[in-house]
């Protein structure tokens, strides 16, 4: 067991890109106010933490590589809605890196959910423009509609 303290400590210190980017749908789950309040002020301040852009890059650009190669079960007749390319990982792992790189100039941020989790991002045009992200929380939701409806069907979630 830690303390929240040495939780983030670590965080801030010694943790790697894919922790924090862990970071943005973190949630309390048990706990006090108190804590709750803590852990999403320390949260926050390592979210805000400045990267270096082509770093963040690399590290998030690596980390997709190692998830498709180990877990992708794509085939040449159906296609992994979750981890091929263009899937909802690639539009979750896109969204954590604009979080990592863009949220020290945000106020008020503490959604997870990925259409308020950017929506200050996107107002001015800091990231891209309303038509583009529209049909990139389309594809998301069309994603995760079947992803979770493959589940309660207890089938693969691969497409055709």
């Amino acid at each position: 067991m830690t303390s929240l303290a040495g939780f983030f400590a670590y965080q801030k210190n010694h943790a790697w890109t894919w922790e924090h980017q862990a970071l943005v749908r973190a949630r309390v789950v048990a706990g006090s106010a108190g804590f709750r309040h803590q852990f999403e002020r320390a949260r926050k301040s390592i979210l805000c933490l400045h990267r270096e852009k082509l770093s963040l890059q690399t590290d998030v650009i690596a980390m997709r590589q190692k998830m498709n190669d180990e877990n992708c079960r794509s085939s040449a007749q159906e296609y992994d809605i979750k981890l091929d390319k263009g899937g909802i990982v690639d539009i979750e792992l896109l969204i954590q890196y604009w979080v990592c790189r863009m949220l020290k100039i945000i106020r008020n941020w503490q959604s997870r959910e990925p259409r308020r989790i950017l929506s200050p991002l996107w107002s001015g045009h800091l990231i891209i423009d309303k038509k583009s992200r529209e049909t990139l929380l389309r594809c998301y939701q069309t994603y995760m509609r079947h992803l979770l409806n493959l589940k309660l069907m207890e089938r693969p979630v691969r497409v055709r």
